[in-house]
């Protein structure tokens, strides 16, 4: 889904897209642990938002924190943040902080988000959720699968192969 959110310059107008979305409102499935969807960045990128989904969009019941880590060394190189209550922006079924712009180089990557469960949940496919959709930026990224397992921030390690699995974590970004 593109945001209909434009820059404009003597150049060019300057699309910014919302990575992970979906018309999803009400979470399936209380899961406390970590939630990764992994993507890969085709072309560099300026990311300048975090978020979460927001089970019932009435705000997150619950913290949670949400990140991106680099794949390759399972380095954290956004946040993690922390969100809750209704205090942060709501974008269609997420709820988003705005964070310092920064660029991300071509290679793959896990946005994670954790602390869902009683009270806040977070979409599954395999529950029946409907799953997320995806707006690659015109080509700038590719949704490779996603992942899950582990207590606290960090890389999730068990593999799940769809890339629009869970409604959790997402990001706002714009091409170079």
């Amino acid at each position: 889904m593109m945001i209909a959110v434009f820059a404009f310059s003597e150049a060019s107008a300057q699309c910014v897209y919302q990575a992970y979305t979906g018309a999803d409102t009400l979470g399936n499935q209380p899961y406390e642990e970590r939630l990764g969807l992994i993507f890969t960045v085709n072309d560099a990128v300026m990311i300048t938002h975090l978020g979460v989904y927001d089970h019932d969009t009435d705000g997150l019941n619950r913290a949670i924190t949400v990140g991106i880590i680099r794949n390759a060394d399972t380095i954290t190189v956004a946040g993690p943040i922390i969100l809750s209550g209704t205090t942060d922006t709501l974008i269609g079924m997420h709820r988003y902080q705005s964070v310092t712009p920064f660029i991300l180089p071509p290679g793959q990557y896990t946005i994670v988000a954790v602390g869902y469960g009683v009270g806040e949940n977070n979409g599954n496919t395999n529950l029946g959720d409907p799953g997320v959709a995806l707006d690659n930026g015109n080509g700038l990224l590719t949704f490779d699968g996603a992942s899950f397992q582990g207590i606290g921030f960090g890389y999730p390690e068990v593999a799940f192969p769809n890339p629009a699995g869970f409604h959790a974590g997402s990001f706002i970004y714009s091409p170079l």
